[in-house]
């Protein structure tokens, strides 16, 4: 999946297909304060349960809440910038995307693209930023990994 800037749209969240729905672009981002790694296992319903309820959860745990998903970081990061993208809508998984969820999918890229500029832009000195998903997830609750490509992590 493609994460980096595309010359379609700019760090605005304009997207160049004329669909202006999208509710983070003009967004100030908030900055980048990784939240400390949790003390044991919090069970495979975390990401479920930070996508369903966000209000509920930690806010340190939350970089970013849109319409439509919530951005957390990924409490065991493998780069300097580790986000997750996770839809506010009930998908366990890759297993669970069918034709209809195409729409979300490219919303999600949208926003990762979104991140990516808009990250970069206010950090010159980070590298391109990678992304994806897990073919086998470990956790329940479909989610689009942004991770700059340093790979640099404690």
């Amino acid at each position: 999946l493609a994460c980096g800037s595309s010359g379609a749209e700019g760090a605005d969240g304009a997207n160049g297909d004329g669909d202006d729905a999208d509710d983070w672009g003009g967004r100030d981002l908030p900055l980048l304060v990784q939240p400390p790694k949790p003390g044991g296992f919090s069970g495979m319903e975390v990401l479920q349960r930070l996508a369903m309820s966000p209000e509920a959860q930690p806010a340190e745990n939350i970089f970013l809440l849109t319409r439509d998903f919530v951005v957390g970081y990924d409490l065991y990061p493998k780069a300097r910038v580790h986000l997750l993208i996770l839809p506010r809508t009930r998908l366990d998984g890759p297993a669970d995307l069918t034709a209809s969820h195409l729409p979300l999918l490219r919303s999600m890229q949208r926003l990762a693209r979104h991140l990516a500029a808009s990250l970069r832009a206010r950090t010159p000195g980070l590298p391109p930023f990678l992304c994806g998903f897990h073919a086998a997830p470990s956790l329940r609750q479909l989610h689009l990994h942004l991770l700059s490509s340093d790979l640099d992590s404690d």
